[in-house]
């Protein structure tokens, strides 16, 4: 739900009234905003980054040893708009908003992995066509730090470290995505997309 959408906000915990039925827990409605006989509109920003932060110690170790040369990751951008009024004056509302949320993190993603000698034995095992051709999509450690066993057959797995682009300095996505300069830093990104839409018509003349 849109913050900025949000007319009314209940939190009901007991004694449920029969339009709301019963509940083991308490229930939450929201009501959101409708036009009304006059355009209203609003829109904002907010935006926090790693050049506003001060880095904590964990931070600072890693810049002095040499480990890092900057602190981590961290990019949040959020915008909002909203707008509503009438199409019948005194009749038919609409109301409208919109949200974007994109962050970035530093992250250091990691994973187990069969080596090509654990991969290999896991090939012999497979009894279809279909576990091969699943197994020549894994990717190979290249070292092996652990052993799992599998129908009694010892397989060598080590540990991977992905890579993700650098999007530092290759901002222009998602066309220079596809051509982003690979590096050892990598990160996660998540980005959320909120519209909100609800139009009202009154019967009687005045808005309900």
């Amino acid at each position: 739900m849109i913050q900025e959408a949000v007319a009314e906000f209940t939190l009901l915990t007991n004694q449920f009234t029969a339009e709301n039925g019963h509940s083991a827990g308490g229930q939450f409605n929201i009501g959101t905003k409708s036009g009304t006989n006059n355009w209203h509109g609003a829109a904002w920003g907010y935006n926090r980054n790693r050049n506003y932060d001060a880095a904590d110690n964990l931070q600072k170790q890693r810049i002095e040893s040499g480990q890092a040369t900057d602190k981590d990751r961290f990019d949040y951008n959020r915008a909002s708009a909203s707008a509503g009024g009438p199409i019948i004056h005194n009749k038919f509302f609409v109301y409208g908003a919109y949200e974007f949320q994109n962050q970035g993190l530093a992250a250091s993603p990691s994973f187990s992995s069969p080596t090509a000698d654990g991969l290999a034995t896991l090939m012999m095992l497979a009894h279809d066509s279909a576990i091969t051709d699943l197994l020549k999509q894994f990717p190979v450690a290249p070292t092996a730090n652990a052993a799992v066993q599998v129908n009694g057959q010892a397989i060598p797995v080590g540990t991977i470290q992905s890579i993700a682009p650098n999007w530092k300095t290759k901002t222009l996505a998602p066309r220079c995505a596809r051509v982003a300069r690979y590096v050892s830093t990598p990160f996660s990104r998540k980005t959320n997309l909120n519209l909100s839409l609800r139009m009202l018509a009154s019967m009687g003349g005045l808005q309900g």
